[in-house]
């Protein structure tokens, strides 16, 4: 393979299948078959050819859970949903939350609160990263003011899980945005926010990447699939963003994402059992070359069938003895460990002939 095409794929971008699929790239990933994003065939190239990432704890895979947190507020309930609602709370063994549905002055909705999430991770020994949106009243999905969740962030802090930027729609080509957004969560988050993914999972490689670099953000876990759970670019491994119009390597990391809940629901219009068992194949294919699998779950979705669906994916990563990390601690494990230099010299150095 020539030594350009090599340099096209290492940049993680959106031209890594097409160089892929280029009949040289066909030499190294002969398993490819068509537009497939449904296998790590990258990750697993660099495995086959000594890449043996290690996690703390001698752990030899890794697992990122987080959730975007789109909606808080408290939405109308009439009837019948007055009742039930309330009912579960109490069923769940949450008086509080429940006696919240009959207050006037409650504008958070107990039913799509955080403290259920952080309860039952801290339970099962994982930390995650919540992303929250920083938008204002007039602003498109706007639902909650960053200003009254500063309790709710110190939660976050002392589950040792992480606060991170949710972008808005129109963020992710704009630096104005990013940064009017940034600053406005980070002066209620009682620590820095380092980790970044977009709304809708909006995303440009031409400029997404530069302008979250120039932000200072350590991270985006943005680059993923929204209408199908797999590999957008063959890797289940962060890698070093690229800038694609100087042509040169950020120091900013991509996590890129493999799975999220909403893809089942509106896009596939498959049951909880059919994601669940999907998904633990894909946790297996991951564990396999000691990757990152990486999972959204809004807090919504954190109840009845798609709640206890998410407990399980969680269970089936506890029992393959993952480690759990936040994207900054995934981040700065992978930055301390060289891992992307050596992915490079993998690819740099790999004989084809």
């Amino acid at each position: 393979m020539k030594k350009e095409v090599y340099q096209k794929i290492r940049r993680g971008g959106h031209e890594l299948l097409h160089f892929a699929h280029h009949h040289e790239g066909r030499i190294l990933f002969n398993d490819l078959s068509g537009a497939d994003y449904t296998k790590p065939f990258i990750s697993h190239f660099l495995y086959q050819n000594g890449f043996k990432p290690i996690y703390p704890q001698g752990r030899k895979f890794a697992v990122c859970v987080s959730h975007d947190i789109d909606i808080l507020v408290q939405p109308n309930f009439f009837g019948w949903q007055k009742i039930k609602a309330p009912l579960r709370e109490l069923w769940e063994g949450y008086p509080l939350r429940a006696a919240n549905y009959f207050s006037a002055s409650s504008q958070i909705n107990p039913y799509q609160n955080l403290d259920k999430i952080l309860d039952y991770e801290a339970h099962q020994e994982v930390v995650s990263a919540f992303y929250f949106l920083a938008l204002q009243p007039h602003e498109e999905d706007f639902s909650y003011h960053v200003e009254s969740l500063q309790s709710t962030f110190q939660q976050i802090v002392e589950k040792k899980s992480e606060i991170g930027l949710h972008g808005g729609h129109q963020a992710f080509k704009s630096l104005e945005k990013i940064k009017e957004e940034l600053i406005l969560l980070q002066r209620n988050a009682p620590v820095p926010v380092v980790g970044y993914r977009n709304h809708f999972l909006r995303f440009d490689t031409t400029c997404t990447w530069s302008l979250l670099s120039e932000a200072n953000f350590l991270y985006d876990t943005t680059y993923g699939l929204a209408d199908f759970p797999g590999y957008r670019n063959g890797m289940c491994y962060p890698y070093q963003a690229w800038d694609h119009k100087k042509n040169i390597e950020l120091p900013l990391l991509e996590i890129p994402l493999l799975v999220m809940d909403a893809t089942f629901i509106y896009y596939l219009n498959w049951n909880p059992a059919q994601a669940v068992e999907y998904v633990m194949k894909m946790i297996d294919e991951v564990a396999a070359c000691q990757g990152v699998f990486t999972i959204l779950w809004h807090n919504n979705l954190f109840i009845g069938e798609w709640g206890k669906a998410f407990k399980r994916i969680i269970t089936h990563c506890r029992k393959k003895e993952a480690w759990f990390a936040t994207g900054k601690q995934m981040a700065e494990w992978w930055n301390e460990k060289q891992y992307t230099q050596k992915c490079q010299e993998i690819m740099e150095n790999v004989n084809t002939d």
